[in-house]
């Protein structure tokens, strides 16, 4: 079965080593088992073939009997799986009437060994299963045997179960990493900053995460206004800012604004004229700040909050560059990108 402590859905990046990618638990009862062989691997076609070409290693870590932690690996093959053999002390170890954890780490692919990703709408994604199989023989997807009465049990056995699945893991080569910095709360009156945040880019150094680049239809980010206020205050202008020089980066409109129930105010900072295009090295970071001029919060307790909501297709970017207008942006997946939702601070009319 799938562990309780099994990994979320996630993203990763291209060259990301020992990253745990599932967790298996091993129930044994009427007497303790050793595991001879066992299988791991992506099931779903499209996904074995997301997966044999991003994944170049799996590794298991487990204990054997003397309680010693343990770990193998196992190159991939091109069919997106992997098979492991255990023999004499380095056996996991199931005590009788108890279980064990499996966890499952990941090596992927870096550019240079040919890892590759795609765009828009269509993910690279994989999940890494329990397989009772494997070349087409459950004898050899796996083996378990009796402590006590030397039973063997392989996949095609009673009890055994067949395939568990593991939790989605999408593959990018680089991918935003967002975090608020926290501002002092005050009132939506005058020239405010509403939000700042930082943007990490995960991946390795010979990645770069774009917003805009050559094509200034790529590269956004929405955000949910949660706000009251009058209705003739339509279009107010956020002007978001790059920290480290005070340039200017987008300058866009909240849609929307007023307190009509009809009205769903959003803002998307989509990094295009007048601004300038945005570039993070990966591994590196970059924060950014958005300032709005107020006007038509007059009434008492009036209220204004940004929020970056955990939904597809909230954030996108170019994560891997042709440098030409071409360019085709990724879009979030919900739930992928972690550490959303994001809100600013809520300003109140006093």
């Amino acid at each position: 079965a799938l562990a309780p402590s099994a990994p979320v859905v996630k993203a990763l990046y291209w060259g990301q080593t020992g990253v745990e990618v599932s967790r298996f638990r091993f129930t044994s009862t009427n007497e303790a088992f050793f595991l001879e062989k066992l299988t791991l691997g992506a099931s779903a076609a499209a996904e074995k073939l997301d997966m044999a070409e991003n994944v170049k290693s799996l590794s298991v870590t487990y204990t054997n009997k003397a309680g010693t932690t343990l770990t193998q690996s196992q190159s991939l093959t091109s069919g997106a799986s992997a098979n492991f053999g255990f023999s004499g002390d380095n056996k996991p170890y199931i005590p009788k009437d108890s279980s064990l954890d499996i966890i499952v780490k990941a090596d992927l692919k870096t550019k240079a060994e040919g890892a590759t990703t795609s765009s828009g709408a269509t993910n690279q994604l994989f999940s890494t299963d329990y397989q009772d199989t494997y070349s087409n023989s459950q004898t050899d997807g796996f083996r378990a045997v009796g402590e006590g009465s030397g039973t063997v049990l392989d996949g095609s056995s009673a009890g055994v179960g067949k395939e568990v699945a593991g939790n989605n893991q999408y593959v990018y080569r680089v991918f935003p990493k967002f975090s608020v910095i926290s501002l002092s709360p005050g009132e939506p009156l005058g020239t405010k900053d509403v939000l700042k945040f930082t943007v990490e880019a995960m991946g390795l150094s010979d990645s770069k995460l774009y917003f805009d680049n050559l094509d200034t239809g790529s590269g956004s980010i929405k955000f949910e206004a949660v706000a009251s206020g009058d209705v003739a205050a339509t279009n107010l202008t956020a002007v978001t800012y790059d920290e480290s020089d005070q340039s200017i980066v987008s300058s866009d409109t909240i849609t929307a604004a007023g307190d009509v129930s009809t009205n769903y105010a959003s803002l998307t900072i989509d990094f295009a004229s007048p601004g300038k295009d945005v570039e993070i090295q990966g591994g590196n970071s970059k924060s950014f700040r958005v300032e709005i001029g107020f006007t038509g919060f007059n009434d008492k307790s009036d209220f204004f909050q940004l929020i970056l909501r955990d939904e597809a297709a909230n954030v996108n970017w170019v994560d891997n560059s042709t440098a030409a207008t071409s360019d085709a942006d990724v879009q979030s997946v919900a739930t992928v990108l972690r550490l959303l939702p994001m809100n600013g601070p809520t300003l109140s009319k006093l």
